[in-house]
């Protein structure tokens, strides 16, 4: 070997990295290597070598964002034009890193249709999920816990199970939702001192709901609500339940919903979205467990579990249509012995 070979190129300047731009682009974007591999290649092949924080800051100035790290977000948000991988992720990160088609919310029905689509953007299994990392471990505890708080309420309240009340959430609930999609609208069109105020109340509000039974107001914070708060105010949302939870159901089921909820949106909001969605049909699952062959309250929850895969384009699972087609025959037969005049009221 001779010395000229032997000798290792360190970048001084941008035209040194301007060199080996196209090369290392297909290797990081088109090939989809990682980092560490691509430093490897380009120091075996090309006798190029600098160190993974020099390469990190480099890509920054090229715009290149290969993860849903919250800097993809950040300028995704911002409408910076940034390069990504068009293919599959290929390279050894988990699951959690692959992108998402997302817009932001002021584009979007203030993050009402996007936050829909997130539902359903992965499987919506309620069985298995991986606990390969935090993310994963974190998405794994709030499905538990959901199953605690149906299961445990299903235990201590026998009568429950056999309620023929709607799921429908305490009129405080349905109020404060549509005061959360009032001030995204008002601050939508710039009129911000409304929108304040919406958002003043809505939070007053959410003190009056969280005194609820929690299997009566858990659907309204966790399955309704969030989809209506403005994108800008989600995280103090999180923040406010969990501390409020914390301090009225500290231990519950509930309030360790809300806290695992807050840390996901705070460490992966792009994955939170679709937690919820597969909460939905975890929640249907649990309530044909719990309550009867042919009941209401189930009957909700599995049309609501469905309507989200309808929204999003996914059609239902198969084995729900002949269910809900019983259901529906059982319901025609009810509301038809209903709908019959008798001889005394004519």
């Amino acid at each position: 070997m001779t010395l000229k070979e032997s000798v290792i190129t360190q970048p001084k300047d941008q035209k040194d990295w301007n060199i080996y731009e196209t090369t290392i682009k297909g290797l990081y974007l088109g090939e989809n290597m990682p980092l560490h591999e691509v430093i490897e290649v380009m120091r075996k092949r090309h006798s190029f070598h600098a160190t993974e924080r020099i390469y990190k800051r480099q890509f920054l100035r090229w715009k290149w964002r290969k993860y849903n790290a919250k800097g993809y977000w950040d300028s995704h948000f911002n409408g910076d034009q940034v390069e990504t991988p068009m293919s599959r992720a290929t390279c050894k990160r988990p699951a959690r890193r692959k992108q998402l088609s997302k817009v932001t919310a002021r584009h979007n029905n203030y993050g009402v249709n996007g936050r829909l689509q997130a539902s359903c953007h992965s499987p919506l299994l309620s069985r298995t999920f991986s606990s390969g990392n935090r993310t994963d471990s974190c998405i794994s505890e709030l499905f538990i816990n959901l199953r605690d708080l149906i299961c445990g309420n299903h235990r201590q309240d026998p009568g429950w199970s056999e309620s023929r009340t709607s799921i429908r959430a305490p009129r405080t609930g349905n109020l404060v939702g549509n005061l959360f999609y009032l001030a995204g609208y008002l601050y939508g069109v710039n009129d911000y001192c409304t929108s304040g105020s919406a958002l003043r109340r809505a939070f007053i509000l959410l003190d009056e709901l969280a005194t609820n039974k929690a299997i009566d107001i858990y659907r309204a914070l966790f399955f309704d609500i969030p989809y209506n708060v403005p994108e800008a105010v989600l995280g103090m949302y999180f923040r406010h339940i969990s501390r409020l939870l914390s301090i009225i159901r500290g231990g519950e089921p509930i309030a360790r919903m809300a806290v695992l909820l807050k840390r996901l949106n705070s460490e992966a909001r792009f994955q939170l979205f679709s937690a919820l969605g597969r909460m939905h049909d975890i929640e249907a699952d649990l309530y044909d467990e719990t309550r009867g062959e042919v009941d209401w309250k189930r009957l909700e929850v599995r049309f609501e579990a469905l309507l989200l895969r309808e929204l999003c384009g996914v059609k239902p699972a198969q084995g729900h249509s002949p269910l809900l087609a019983r259901l529906t025959h059982r319901a025609i037969q009810t509301l038809g012995s209903w709908d019959k005049p008798s001889a005394h009221g004519i």
